[in-house]
């Protein structure tokens, strides 16, 4: 029960310290700043995290540790190289879905803290085999399966494609209640969209 409960309170400071840290940044934000939101008392939220450094790295790796085995689970697959792009899409959406104020926590700090954050996902992104990619790249393309591309701007076009609804979200909502739907349902439909946006892009 205690584990379970211990849980909960984390989940809550990891959403807590993500809404205070997107409003303050990270080097205005105090600990205690975290707990009120997180509706403990700053020696509860000591007792979980040191220092709002700590929680701050303990953010980023789970997103990182969500995400590491699943990018390379998709790598090592024996499919073709668009089918494992769009793959890769589908667990990113996934993760923003599952943390939905990761986004604009990311973006705002990567503005004010750029080299603490780069720094942080560089270190975690070195266990990722792009060798795998680009070697099936250039084997796809050679054989004409794909049009040739440029690998950075793939990664970030993607990224971009998954992430900016997320960072746009409080306005999304507003515009697709006037027409009915809702946020996640347009996140379901974004799947499609984003594999054939992918597909028209690279397919020859």
């Amino acid at each position: 029960m205690s584990s379970i409960k211990e849980f909960d309170t984390e989940k809550r400071i990891f959403e807590a310290a993500q809404l205070v840290f997107l409003q303050k940044g990270l080097v205005n934000t105090t600990m205690q700043d975290i707990a009120s939101k997180a509706g403990i008392s700053r020696t509860s939220l000591h007792y979980y995290f040191r220092n709002k450094d700590t929680l701050f790295e303990s953010i980023l790796s789970m997103a990182m540790d969500n995400m590491m085995p699943k990018i390379n689970q998709t790598i090592s697959k024996d499919i073709p190289l668009v089918e494992k792009i769009i793959e890769f899409a589908y667990n990113y959406l996934d993760l923003l879905h599952d943390n939905d104020q990761l986004p604009g926590f990311m973006a705002s700090e990567i503005r004010r803290n750029p080299d603490k954050v780069i720094g942080f996902i560089l270190k975690n992104s070195t266990t990722i085999n792009f060798d795998i990619i680009e070697k099936q790249m250039e084997e796809e393309v050679k054989a004409g399966k794909v049009r040739p591309f440029n690998l950075s701007q793939l990664v970030v076009t993607v990224a971009g494609l998954c992430i900016f609804p997320f960072i746009c979200k409080p306005v999304l909502e507003n515009v697709l209640e006037s027409d009915g739907s809702n946020f996640d349902s347009f996140i379901i439909e974004r799947r499609t969209v984003i594999a054939e946006i992918i597909t028209n892009w690279l397919y020859l």
